[in-house]
């Protein structure tokens, strides 16, 4: 990764409210530090839905090294942390979903969802090595990667997720009464 500069400073940024597709993202602010060693970030804001949102992420690398291009930092790597947590998914993913879409996903929408996800980005893959997912009803342990031509040119992704107890009737949407009716008369 090379820069045209050596980067040195903070740019903390903060707005009361934005407003995107009618949804209100309010006290949001992104705060940027950097240093010839690193260069941190933090994220955070409400959401629609009745939600929040942080994030922090911080990208170091092993060396630098200052020529007449710039600044080249090598073997870049990016930890990070995001959770989401959000009392109507619904109302937030709205936003940004088609309305056809949204509904077929009613019964995951119909509860509340936290996500918590800690991982690494390098320059070859993308790693989420803990994580949990509470949806209606269920809380899942995540871990997972990508990694882009990985074998053959072609793109790996692995997803793990693991549970205790899974109640399959919360994820499914219940038959309409009539439907069934006529189900048990044949």
């Amino acid at each position: 990764l090379t820069l045209p500069f050596a980067l040195g400073g903070n740019a903390p940024v903060t707005f009361k409210a934005a407003t995107y597709k009618g949804q209100s993202f309010d006290d949001a602010g992104l705060s940027v530090a950097f240093s010839p060693q690193a260069f941190a970030a933090n994220i955070r804001s409400s959401l629609p839905g009745k939600g929040t949102l942080t994030g922090s992420m911080t990208l170091r690398y092993a060396a630098s090294v200052k020529n007449d291009s710039g600044v080249t930092l090598s073997d870049p790597s990016l930890p990070y942390r995001l959770q989401v947590k959000d009392q109507a998914p619904r109302t937030l993913l709205g936003v940004f979903m088609p309305p056809d879409r949204l509904k077929a996903a009613h019964a995951f929408l119909s509860a509340p969802v936290a996500l918590d996800i800690t991982g690494t980005v390098t320059p070859s893959s993308i790693t989420a090595s803990a994580g949990s997912l509470d949806l209606a009803g269920t809380s899942l342990a995540l871990s997972g990667s990508y990694t882009p031509q990985a074998a053959h040119g072609r793109d790996a992704v692995t997803l793990v997720a693991s549970t205790d107890r899974l109640d399959v009737d919360q994820w499914m949407e219940p038959a309409p009464v009539a439907a069934a009716d006529a189900a048990t008369k044949s």
